[in-house]
């Protein structure tokens, strides 16, 4: 159990030897505070609400400083046992409240960075427009690690709200028990200040716990604005890149032209001046430019004629790609 970080409340009655008469009253609480915790086994005695309390924490300090308060209410603990568990809760309170407000200062630091928001202080060379990749994955790592400990803010905040209706059946269950003893009653002053007490730590941590929500929604805003800057620059990349392959494109198509404009030309030539042909003068250069011109011509026919079926199968092949996804929708 002490080794846990889960939030945890709990209490049982301890009998008599012959299981009859209620003696004694064992409180147990597990309070997280964010990545510390306190703990609590409080023992009340029945018949005159004498206590034994055993505290503990992860963090000194916080020890140190529930030390000091118990010192500082000592008699009201004396009177009614379960202010103690009341001073607990508002230990953890205030180092959640005092985690909040340095989280709430680090959302509008970044969206200042962002300049989403108007909180924007920061000269434009500092804002997120400016960051190189590596940067970029920094800052998205830092923004995760707030949004882990908003939500482990929101866990320890919601648990100490749930407290309260635990806390009134354990005051409801020794008062029912002392009246099984015939042991004085409790001074109603005394349970009032408790239930106000309890109240009080209620409505806080409900606006905490508000504050935090806020934050979330806020940070995750902040984590979809990186996202899309991320997926924009990526689009402008490739909108480089694809201006740069239609550049290429276009070289080659230019390429291909020339090369199927003198191809034929080269090969008459060739041929020509093997002297496989023999022809006048006056005749060889007309049937040489008269056959250039025609097998130019059927060349860049059949060049056409490929590209064209070319694209036809690719557009079928596409339509037929887009119906079997609508059906499989």
């Amino acid at each position: 159990m002490y080794s846990s970080y889960q939030p945890h409340y709990s209490y049982y009655t301890e009998y008599d030897a012959e299981n009859i008469r209620p003696i004694a009253i064992h409180v147990l609480l597990l309070a997280p505070t964010g990545f510390e915790i306190i703990y609590c086994a409080l023992k009340i005695r029945l018949k005159d609400l004498a206590s034994v309390c055993f505290l503990g924490s992860s963090d000194l300090a916080i020890l140190t400083d529930l030390r000091a308060s118990c010192l500082r209410k000592a008699s009201a603990f004396r009177a009614y046992p379960l202010y103690l568990l009341n001073s607990i809760i508002e230990s953890a309170t205030e180092l959640i409240e005092s985690r909040s407000n340095g989280l709430l200062a680090q959302v509008q630091s970044v969206e200042g960075t962002t300049g989403m928001s108007p909180w924007n202080r920061f000269p434009l060379e500092n804002t997120v427009a400016s960051f190189d990749g590596f940067r970029l994955r920094n800052f998205l790592k830092s923004l995760h690690a707030i949004n882990m400990s908003l939500r482990l803010n929101l866990t320890c905040l919601q648990s100490a709200a749930n407290l309260g209706p635990s806390f009134r059946s354990t005051a409801e269950k020794i008062e029912m028990a002392r009246a099984q003893i015939n042991a004085p009653a409790i001074l109603s002053g005394q349970r009032d200040q408790f239930e106000d007490q309890v109240r009080f730590n209620e409505t806080r941590l409900q606006g905490l716990a508000d504050l935090t929500t806020q934050l979330l929604g806020r940070v995750n805003a902040q984590i979809n604005v990186i996202y899309s800057f991320t997926a924009q620059r990526g689009n402008e990349q490739n909108y480089q890149i694809a201006k740069l392959t239609a550049a290429d494109s276009r070289t080659m198509k230019a390429i291909t032209v020339l090369t199927l404009t003198f191809l034929p030309s080269t090969m008459l030539a060739s041929l020509w001046d093997a002297g496989i042909f023999t022809l006048s003068p006056e005749r060889s250069w007309r049937i040489y430019l008269g056959t250039t011109c025609g097998l130019t011509a059927l060349v860049f026919t059949i060049w056409y004629v490929y590209v064209q079926i070319a694209t036809r199968e690719q557009r079928l092949a596409m339509r037929d790609e887009e119906q079997a996804l609508k059906k499989e929708s």
